[in-house]
């Protein structure tokens, strides 16, 4: 999935569609992707937020709003976001990959497993879901089924850009 803004527009510019088209919830959100990118987190949360205010069901605008939260450090409303998304798109990896880390964070390691085991549902060929998911049974003391995750994925081609 790509997050980067659809065009190379100026804050003016973005400003500018905003103002003229205040329906135009995209703008918001190539908005707050730009202001994310700049760091410029309270900008994003607020665009990320109005985006979600104009479009319940945007599951792009909970994963980048998390995104946002996830790099403050507010791993709840990160969890919170990237759960909203899910529930909205229950194929999105992307959003599982950075929940499952943050539950990693957070040693909720089956909570982590569970995001792992359906990014491997969703995307069969994704090396790290199966290196995450070996090394938190690991974290969780479970040696033995560490051990027998690990040497499944030796048996695997070697990843390429998170594919086997």
């Amino acid at each position: 999935m790509n997050l980067e803004p659809k065009s190379t527009f100026s804050d003016r510019e973005f400003d500018e569609v905003t103002t003229h088209k205040p329906n135009d919830t995209e703008s918001y959100y190539d908005r707050g992707i730009a202001y994310y990118e700049k760091r410029e987190y309270d900008k994003a949360i607020a665009d990320f937020s109005q985006v979600i205010k104009r479009e319940p069901d945007h599951a792009d605008a909970y994963y980048s709003r998390g995104n946002v939260y996830r790099d403050e450090t507010d791993f709840d409303q990160a969890i919170a976001d990237y759960t909203k998304a899910i529930e909205l798109k229950p194929d999105y990896v992307e959003a599982s990959y950075n929940r499952g880390k943050l539950y990693d964070e957070i040693n909720a390691y089956n909570k982590a497993i569970g995001d792992f085991s359906t990014m491997i549902k969703h995307e069969p060929e994704h090396a790290d879901a199966y290196n995450y998911r070996a090394t938190l049974y690991s974290h969780k003391g479970e040696y033995d089924r560490a051990r027998e995750l690990f040497r499944s994925l030796s048996g695997k081609s070697k990843s390429r850009g998170g594919r086997f």
